[in-house]
C-alpha cells in the first residue's frame, strides 16, 4: 500500500454508473458504495451552468478486488426507485464517452 491508499501504486479505472437518479449527489453515491470497499474518489457529473446532475457518476476504489466485488453485486441495482448500471471502463473510454477524465 502506498501513501495514496492504492495497492502497489496502481490506480484502477473508476466504475461508471449510468442511470443514477437526478438528485443523487457525491455524498449519497459514496454512502451506497462504501460498504463494498475503500473509496478514494467519487464524482457525480453535473451540468456546468445549471449544476443539475446528468444522471451518471464514477466511483474509484483502492483495491482491484473491491472493483470486482462491486461489479458482481451492484450491476443493475436500484437507488431511489431507479435502476442504474455498473460498468468498468478505461480512462480513455470515459474521456471519449463523457469528456470527464478522472484525476490520476
Amino acid at each position: 500500500m502506498n501513501g495514496s491508499g492504492c495497492s502497489d501504486g496502481l490506480l484502477f479505472p473508476p466504475l461508471s454508473f449510468p442511470g443514477l437518479p437526478y438528485d443523487t449527489n457525491e455524498v449519497a453515491l459514496k454512502g451506497v458504495f462504501s460498504q463494498h470497499g475503500d473509496i478514494i474518489q467519487v464524482k457525480v457529473i453535473c451540468h456546468p451552468v445549471t449544476g443539475r446532475t446528468k444522471g451518471y457518476g464514477f466511483v474509484r476504489f483502492s483495491l482491484e478486488k473491491e472493483v470486482a466485488a462491486t461489479l458482481e453485486k451492484m450491476s443493475d441495482a436500484v437507488l431511489d426507485g431507479r435502476t442504474y448500471g455498473c460498468i468498468s471502463q478505461t480512462v480513455d473510454d470515459l474521456l471519449l464517452e463523457t469528456g470527464f477524465r478522472p484525476a490520476l
